[in-house]
């Protein structure tokens, strides 16, 4: 507490705007807005602000979401977290997802978990780390392809 941080570092060619950063954040210093990163190193002062005008990346697309549904509690926290998801609420919403038709990535249809397009996924992992029992996870894409198992429609019970 009350150390001084060294600039906070923003890798763009990794970065897919999830805006898990700025959800953690616990002085809101960051904020995603569609293609820019706002970081301001001191909230009262800001003398220093580094605006990174760079485009968003499309979403890698490097894993897929699974679930298990016996372990589900159906606390909806993935659902609220998802980056995807917050395409209506300004505070949250993330970079270029904002740009999704307004479809939700995980939506709750008849009290299930449903991931309604798992092609909107960013892999970021919001998700999985929110999630109390660890009922939601990311799997490597090539691993599950290298095992020849098709995409699964994937349901959680609440």
């Amino acid at each position: 507490p009350g150390e001084v941080v060294e600039k906070i570092r923003h890798r763009a060619e990794v970065c897919i705007y999830c805006g898990a950063c700025a959800v953690a954040c616990p002085v809101k210093a960051i904020e995603v807005k569609k293609t820019k990163i706002l970081v301001d190193m001191d909230k009262k002062a800001p003398l220093e602000k580094r605006i990174l005008g760079v485009s968003a990346p499309e979403p890698s697309r490097t894993s897929i979401l699974r679930t298990n549904e016996d372990v589900c509690l159906g606390c909806n926290s993935c659902v609220v977290v998802c980056p995807v998801n917050a395409s209506s609420d300004p505070f949250l919403a993330a970079g270029h997802l904002n740009d999704t038709e307004k479809k939700p990535l995980l939506d709750v249809k008849d009290g299930v978990i449903v991931v309604v397009n798992q092609e909107l996924c960013g892999s970021c992992g919001t998700c999985s780390m929110i999630c109390p029992v660890n009922a939601i996870w990311l799997e490597k894409r090539e691993e599950v392809m290298h095992e020849g198992r098709e995409k699964p429609e994937i349901k959680v019970k609440v």
